[in-house]
């Protein structure tokens, strides 16, 4: 009877997954959704998942038997004890009782803590391995970037443990304070370009020179030079004010120049629609769980970009992604008052807005393969053209 009470919370734990597991696969049967290409896959894992369980109500059950084995045995020891000598007293049975129980809670609490730990040693041993990456050699006496000016002198690229060059001789140079966009399909090495251009990762063999600066010996120095919009914006826990002049921190802007800024390049209803304006913290753990919208998220970041003043080149990935369009049509207008006289580069999928920058650089399958204004590029009838052409028929 004491067998069956301690076995039966670990039969009816291994019933409830049992159970679990064969409405899931009723649910995927009645939605259409299981196909036989699919069944040996299922085997596998429900082979797995059972092994998994059978171990589990094993261990369990050894470890409350021995757990209840052991504590029994201390309160029949104690009352023997008591037994051959009355004077002892009930109370140290009593006392004897709720120390066997304290004990007995203690010592699970420790084997589950070691359990955890053993759980978790694997994602430990990756996070002090990041302690032992090679850190990045910068030249701390070198000279800071003085202008925009960008060259690319036939650099090849390809990721660590990769064989597939995804960057294939890139030689470009863009002036200072001009503005390029940067169209082609996924995969054709945009990002790859602008990471480079960042200094995260070094080229192969060649230098990639940004206003006399190699950034292979002094990525430091480019990147403060650099002002990034990427796709996968940050969202920082913090208020609105912290979350812009966090790219440049030393400026030490009033708020009144902020909501300047932010009315120049017409992202300020996001920071009028707060209760505290630029005071109001923001973010899902925030303490009103006051979290904004992909939309307003995204011009925060562009507002963070435009914030950081002494910036020589602005990056502008997919900048428009989460805006609606009438917002998306309000930032291009005001894409002159965003960038100033920077060197801009725009990569955007939306072929519209590439009419309004100087230069166009068409990448594919890691190299470019046009070059030139609007105008230019669709005078040569080629495919950029073509690109421009299909993206037109959805607005027609």
């Amino acid at each position: 009877m004491v067998l069956l009470v301690l076995i039966l919370p670990s039969l009816i734990r291994m019933e409830d997954q049992s159970c679990s597991i064969r409405y899931s696969l009723k649910c995927l049967l009645q939605h259409g959704s299981y196909h036989a290409q699919y069944r040996p896959v299922r085997d596998v894992y429900i082979s797995k998942k059972n092994q998994i369980m059978r171990k589990h109500v094993a261990y369990n059950t050894a470890a409350d038997f021995l757990r209840t084995v052991v504590y029994i045995g201390v309160l029949l020891i104690a009352g023997w004890e008591i037994y051959q000598n009355p004077a002892i007293g009930l109370g140290t049975f009593t006392l004897v009782y709720s120390l066997s129980g304290q004990l007995q809670t203690i010592t699970g609490d420790c084997l589950v803590g070691i359990m955890v730990l053993a759980q978790n040693i694997q994602y430990m041993q990756e996070f002090f391995h990041l302690d032992e990456l090679e850190r990045e050699q910068t030249d701390q006496l070198g000279a800071a970037v003085q202008t925009g000016d960008i060259l690319f002198e036939n650099v090849r690229f390809s990721y660590p443990k990769s064989d597939a060059e995804v960057l294939k001789g890139i030689s470009v140079r863009i002036k200072d304070g001009e503005k390029i966009a940067i169209v082609g399909e996924n995969g054709s090495g945009k990002s790859t370009f602008i990471s480079l251009l960042c200094g995260m990762f070094n080229p192969v063999d060649r230098k990639i020179i940004v206003g006399g600066v190699d950034v292979s010996q002094n990525p430091a120095a480019v990147r403060d030079a650099v002002s990034v919009v990427f796709q996968d914006f940050a969202r920082y826990e913090a208020s609105l004010k912290e979350n812009i002049a966090v790219s440049d921190p030393q400026r030490g802007a009033t708020d009144a120049e902020i909501t300047e800024l932010l009315k120049q390049i017409n992202v300020n209803d996001v920071v009028e629609q707060q209760p505290n304006g630029l005071n109001e913290v923001v973010g899902s753990f925030s303490e009103k769980a006051n979290n904004l919208s992909g939309g307003q998220w995204q011009k925060i970041s562009i507002a963070r970009a435009a914030y950081k003043k002494d910036a020589k080149i602005m990056i502008l990935d997919e900048p428009t992604s989460a805006l609606d369009p009438v917002a998306e049509a309000q930032l291009y207008r005001n894409f002159a008052s965003l960038t100033h006289d920077k060197t801009t580069i725009l990569i955007s999928h939306r072929l519209g807005i590439t009419a309004i920058v100087d230069r166009i650089l068409v990448f594919r399958d890691g190299s470019i393969i046009e070059d030139g204004s609007y105008k230019e590029l669709m005078a040569k009838n080629g495919y950029y053209a073509e690109m421009y052409r299909e993206q037109a028929k959805w607005y027609q």
